[in-house]
């Protein structure tokens, strides 16, 4: 079963964790973005305390894949809805989880959509509420703002994302905890309130593939910008948000271990396999292709195509030509046009030659 009920609290799409595509990814989301330590790594793959979670929806938020998913709250089901209403406040004081909930691709969709300013209120709450009195939550809501409005601006967009912190009398840090983990036993018994209200919204179709559906709201808002809009920079940064990938051209063998590894098949060879592609609209940025390259020929680039990003469009990376190798005569994809060994001969000759190649076949 690929998909775990855990406590009723949260699913985990053990199939949709990168941590399970590749048993050295370094994708640690999760549990950098949980406040009582509920999630650990243990070899390597991703283990849950169910009694430690208080429901607040922070790992929600920081998954690149959305393998975590709470039964209670959809935080795309949430965004969609919100952009339909006039109201321009997202506050955890109206029966949501903590805003953590919500990356930036949903506060740029909002920006986007709603052709406003957004403003999240950080005020405590009696249901689920860090940002308030957790430093640690709160940096995170605050390091997600500040890419949402580093991406708004290179984009050329003058409304931003805001927060807006309410001074008000709160529970002290101690009883609060336990007033949390109380309130997230009840989650875990009943919905959130907010639930009912927006289970109307239409359109939503369960991702069949890691492709994250909060990728989908955001590229779907970019095409409407760049439809709206006639003077744009097609080149701008990606801030950490949109990953394009650089690969070197003079190092790549072919290997195809990118294009195999890839969770979302971002990478992706012409149907001769001569040439590599990459989607940077289907990226995650998990960097696995990063480690897996065996010559580490990919890197990632800031500057992105906003057109190629928003619409899908693949970028050609690498342009082989298939040889047959000179020494064991199969054929390889050549990198250069003087290359007459490939990849393995190659190695063999360079590293392993006086043991077991004959002098004659030393020469590249």
């Amino acid at each position: 079963m690929s998909i775990l009920d855990i406590g009723n609290k949260i699913d985990y799409n053990i199939y949709h964790c990168v941590r399970t595509d590749y048993y050295y990814a370094n994708c640690s989301a999760c549990v950098d973005s949980c406040p009582e330590g509920a999630f650990l790594f243990k070899n390597q793959k991703v283990l849950f305390k169910n009694d430690l979670c208080t429901s607040c929806g922070g790992c929600i938020g920081g998954c690149p894949s959305e393998a975590i998913k709470m039964p209670s709250f959809d935080p795309n089901e949430y965004i969609l809805n919100f952009i339909g209403k006039e109201e321009k406040t997202l506050s955890s004081a109206k029966g949501l989880p903590a805003l953590t909930v919500f990356d930036s691709h949903h506060f740029i969709t909002a920006v986007l959509r709603k052709k406003c300013d957004i403003t999240l209120e950080i005020t405590p709450n009696e249901k689920i509420d860090y940002e308030a009195n957790d430093s640690y939550h709160k940096n995170l809501l605050i390091q997600r703002v500040e890419q949402s409005n580093a991406f708004l601006t290179s984009l050329n967009v003058e409304f931003r994302v805001l927060i807006d912190e309410k001074k008000e009398e709160t529970i002290q840090d101690s009883s609060r905890r336990t007033l949390f983990k109380s309130f997230g036993k009840k989650v875990a018994e009943k919905a959130l309130d907010v639930t009912a209200a927006h289970s109307e919204v239409k359109g939503i179709i369960p991702s069949q593939t890691i492709i994250p559906l909060k990728i989908a709201l955001l590229k779907n808002s970019l095409k409407e910008f760049l439809d709206e809009n006639e003077s744009y920079s097609e080149q701008i940064s990606g801030h950490g948000l949109i990953i394009n990938k650089n690969v070197d051209s003079s190092l790549c063998t072919n290997c195809g271990d990118c294009f195999s590894f890839c969770p979302t098949k971002a990478f992706n060879f012409s149907s001769d396999k001569e040439q590599l592609y990459f989607q940077s609209g289907k990226c995650i940025g998990c960097e696995i292709c990063n480690e897996i390259c065996p010559e580490k020929c990919i890197t990632n680039e800031d500057s992105i195509d906003i057109v190629s990003y928003a619409f899908d469009r693949a970028d050609k990376k690498v342009d082989h030509e298939v040889k047959v190798c000179r020494q064991c005569k199969l054929g390889f994809f050549a990198r250069t046009a003087e290359k007459v060994s490939c990849h393995h001969c190659q190695n063999l000759n360079d590293n392993f030659a006086d043991l077991f190649v004959p002098e004659y076949m030393r020469k590249g």
